[in-house]
């Protein structure tokens, strides 16, 4: 399985996304993933790979620094703090033992169903009229 850094990845949404423009419209989207009710050993990344995008917005993907107490904000930009309104599977990529080339062999702390959004089981709809912003909270069992 490739794993991409975040940098790669980073640079993959902006060339994905272009522009952007000022008319994007994003919808702020915060939360909290936890590991059987509690926080991570290491800070790690949440991705949201879009399933089906709103009715007249752009298929975007996004993603958010995940802090060792599993709170994380999405991005779909570097300078958009939100999701495009749709529907996103969500996968994690937690890193005890980061993958290296030649060191020793990766462990992550995401059991192995959630670190890809196909498997995840773990989706998002971000409404395109929210008001404000998504809240959501997930529980990992370990």
């Amino acid at each position: 399985m490739l794993r991409y850094s975040r940098e790669f990845v980073l640079t993959a949404l902006i060339l994905i996304a272009g522009c952007g423009g000022e008319d994007l419209q994003v919808v702020p989207v915060e939360g909290r993933v936890t590991l059987a009710g509690g926080g991570w050993g290491r800070p790690g990344i949440i991705y949201f790979a879009p399933s089906e995008p709103a009715p007249g917005f752009p298929r975007l993907p996004g993603m958010g620094d995940v802090d060792t107490d599993g709170n994380f904000r999405a991005t779909t930009q570097p300078d958009r703090m939100g999701l495009v309104p749709g529907t996103y599977r969500v996968s994690l990529e937690i890193w005890e033992v980061p993958p290296t080339m030649g060191g020793p062999p990766a462990k992550s702390y995401v059991p192995r169903q959630y670190q890809t959004a196909a498997t995840s089981g773990l989706e998002i709809v971000v409404p395109a009229k929210s008001g404000g912003k998504v809240e959501v909270q997930w529980d990992i069992p370990n």
